[in-house]
């Protein structure tokens, strides 16, 4: 069975040191299909938003690549590219992988965590990083972060620093960002000023760079964007007074612990997808926080989803029709956490998508999907989804069909 980490809870994963992280494990069993629906059901909404009975999906058969097996490991961050490509990052085969860092020896390129292109035709595009093209820099390691564009790709990488006429000692490390086209064709790289801790990164339409940065000094997150040469544009600050308004707060945060520090902490493991020409973000899976919106200047709305009963945020999906699209699940407890009370563990099953109008955050349109299935693609009532063949974990993507 192909396994998916989700991605986030992986504050930090390098391919160079142990995964000392505890993360959440998902196995995904793609259901049984013959043109499958999933039966609608109603229920309560919180607050006074008027019920929304969740809409079905009819599955076209699934369409399978050339690409992963039952070793295989997928970070459960999938992203859709403007021409209807899937994206995600995977490494072929965990056994190896686990075993190479044990060894306390680096996987080498070959045996790495790839941002992989699933396109439209059924092809599969690999974005490696070639040693020639950057002298001073070796051991590129992936930060397992990316994000996609409408025509560009970029991955958030690390390297070692050396003096080519004398190779031998390392002088320190680099965070750098790799850029490619949907081609796979390598168009440059950006190398971060030194001092900064990057955590992810997403991109403007205008090809700014925005890096959340961890600041351990004083125990924060920072928000800076830069152009595509990699000189500092500006740093958006969302927790003055100003922001803070904006975020809305002073109103929701029903615990004393709702503080601008441990927001920041979730900010470090938010997602970001494209919505129009701003960027959208969501905090960590199952968190309360709003959804936040903005553009090169700062904030440009906060949105507070009114979810259903028993429905939690898993996930945002990219948007160009003033919609968001925004993925709920289910929540489980973990058995090992019973035995502290007071800080139990779950687990978040995705199960339907939601539309979300950005002005108060009511649900306009509820789907449900079937179970095994990871959305990624949402654009009108056609929905497209990733998940591993049973009989052997090759990748395979399906596309679903609103039924009315």
């Amino acid at each position: 069975m192909k396994t998916y980490l989700n991605s986030l809870c992986l504050s930090r994963l390098r391919a160079t040191v142990r995964l000392a992280c505890i993360c959440l494990l998902i196995s995904c069993r793609l259901p049984a299909w013959s043109q499958s629906t999933v039966g609608a059901k109603s229920s309560e909404m919180k607050g006074t938003q008027t019920t929304i009975l969740p809409l079905s999906l009819r599955y076209d058969d699934p369409k399978a690549y050339p690409i992963g097996t039952k070793q295989s490991a997928i970070i459960g961050d999938f992203k859709c590219g403007s021409d209807g490509s899937i994206f995600l990052i995977m490494l072929d085969d965990s056994a190896a992988f686990n075993k190479e860092i044990e060894g306390g020896s680096n996987p080498d390129s070959g045996n790495r965590f790839h941002v992989t292109e699933l396109t439209p035709s059924g092809g599969v595009v690999r974005f490696t990083h070639t040693q020639d093209k950057t002298p001073g820099l070796r051991n590129f390691a992936p930060e397992v972060r990316y994000f996609v564009s409408s025509s560009r790709i970029y991955s958030l990488e690390r390297a070692e620093v050396f003096d080519p006429a004398d190779p031998g000692p390392i002088l320190g490390h680099a965070h750098l960002i790799e850029i490619y086209g949907y081609d796979g064709d390598y168009k440059g790289i950006i190398r971060l000023e030194a001092g900064l801790d990057p955590l992810t990164i997403a991109a403007f339409p205008s090809g700014d760079i925005l890096v959340v940065s961890l600041d351990k000094l004083n125990q924060t997150t920072r928000l800076l964007v830069f152009d595509q040469k990699g000189s500092p544009v500006t740093e958006l600050r969302l927790f003055d007074e100003n922001y803070t308004s904006k975020l809305k707060l002073g109103d929701k945060a029903g615990t004393p612990s709702f503080t601008p520090s441990s927001i920041s902490t979730k900010l470090a493991l938010a997602h970001w997808v494209l919505f129009g020409e701003n960027l959208l973000m969501s905090p960590t899976m199952g968190s309360n926080l709003p959804l936040i919106e903005l553009n090169e200047s700062g904030v440009v709305r906060s949105t507070n989803v009114a979810w259903p009963e028993n429905v939690y945020l898993t996930g945002i999906l990219e948007s160009s029709d003033k919609i968001y699209h925004v993925v709920g699940g289910e929540r489980k407890q973990l058995e090992n956490s019973g035995s502290d009370s007071n800080d139990p563990k779950f687990s978040y099953i995705p199960n339907e998508i939601d539309d979300i109008n950005p002005g108060d955050g009511t649900i306009l349109k509820r789907v449900k999907f079937a179970s095994g299935l990871w959305p990624v693609c949402a654009q009108d009532d056609t929905y497209t989804f990733l998940s591993p063949r049973d009989e052997d974990g090759r990748l395979q993507v399906t596309r679903g069909t609103v039924t009315h």
